[in-house]
């Protein structure tokens, strides 16, 4: 989103927006609750319901805005949050007024839209607005991204989550000539993880691709699962080492787009009993402080494990080989 340049004060700082939950209600008035696992492209996809024939959904909208919103003494006054979602395809417009929580750059609410009035794809954003210089409903700031509702589509994905690149580690130009043997690296310090698979490991791509309960598919299962905690622990670690901080206090801010959503979605595991913005603080304070650091990183471990699905699917690959294994003895 371009930045705009207003005749009044504006907002500095970065306004992170996601969708923390969603739900759909079915002709006989039960609501169903969506699994909305976080997307490194800001898709919720309500196409993944059971509900045949759901008429609304609802999803839960969080927003984060810098301290100065509502600090005493800025240029602005009655500041509020609001929520969008607009379509172009049906002139979709439907706003809410979020709420602030017990953390106070943390705001939330509810946003209800009826499944007839999106034809596809409806786009989701929040505004600051407040009262400057007398004159009300200005808009004070906006996220940098928007967030995607696609009401068809059962994956939540707006194009290719992560970049997939083949190479031979032995001949690559860059450290991993000195690790011939590693399956693969993530890197997450670029516009999007990227994940190398190493052309020297014989049928690696070829696990990778495989399904089904077949050997080389459970394999492939497994391998996915632990790449998958790979790709989450790395993203965690470049997301911190990514962080934005205000200007009037120092606080550590959310990165923009998929790195903040990630380590948001990360720290619901790593510290469970705290509120976003302070799970943030405290990992941060750890991370640059003198003790604490390391006792987190079995937490991460464990987040990175949830997030990737390990557990289950290790139980999986258990049952598929006693199957296995009883299929050849007899």
């Amino acid at each position: 989103m371009a930045r705009v340049i207003r005749p009044y004060p504006t907002l500095k700082g970065t306004v992170a927006l996601r969708v923390q939950a969603a739900s759909v209600k079915g002709p006989d008035g039960d609501w169903e609750h969506l699994d909305v696992a976080v997307s490194a492209d800001r898709t919720t996809a309500l196409g993944s319901a059971d509900t045949v024939g759901w008429n609304t959904a609802r999803l839960r909208v969080s927003a984060t805005v810098p301290a100065k919103a509502t600090a005493v003494g800025e240029p602005w006054a009655a500041v509020t949050v609001c929520a969008i979602l607009t379509e172009g395809a049906t002139n979709l417009r439907v706003i809410t007024l979020l709420r602030p929580s017990e953390e106070p750059t943390e705001w939330v609410g509810d946003l209800d839209v009826l499944r007839a009035d999106v034809s596809h794809r409806a786009t989701l954003t929040v505004q600051v607005v407040g009262t400057v210089g007398g004159v009300p409903g200005r808009i004070l700031a906006e996220p940098d991204e928007n967030w995607i509702v696609d009401v068809r589509a059962a994956q939540p994905e707006r194009g290719q989550t992560f970049t997939v690149r083949e190479t031979a580690f032995s001949r690559s130009p860059t450290w991993l000539r000195n690790l011939p043997d590693l399956p693969w690296s993530v890197n997450a310090a670029g516009d999007r993880p990227e994940v190398r698979l190493n052309a020297d490991v014989e049928r690696l791509a070829e696990l990778l691709d495989a399904q089904g309960d077949t050997p080389a598919g459970v394999v492939g299962g497994l391998l996915l699962a632990q790449l998958g905690e790979a790709m989450w622990t790395a993203t965690f670690h470049a997301a911190l080492g990514d962080l934005e901080f205000d200007e009037s206090d120092g606080t550590p801010l959310f990165p923009v787009g998929w790195r903040g959503e990630a380590l948001r979605d990360m720290l619901q595991t790593v510290l469970p009993d705290r509120t976003p913005t302070e799970a943030l603080r405290e990992v941060h304070r750890r991370r640059t402080g003198d003790h604490g650091w390391a006792e987190l990183q079995s937490r991460i471990q464990a987040a990175a494990q949830e997030r990737a699905s390990l557990a289950k699917v290790v139980r999986e690959t258990v049952r598929a080989l006693e199957k296995i294994d009883r299929e050849e003895s007899e």
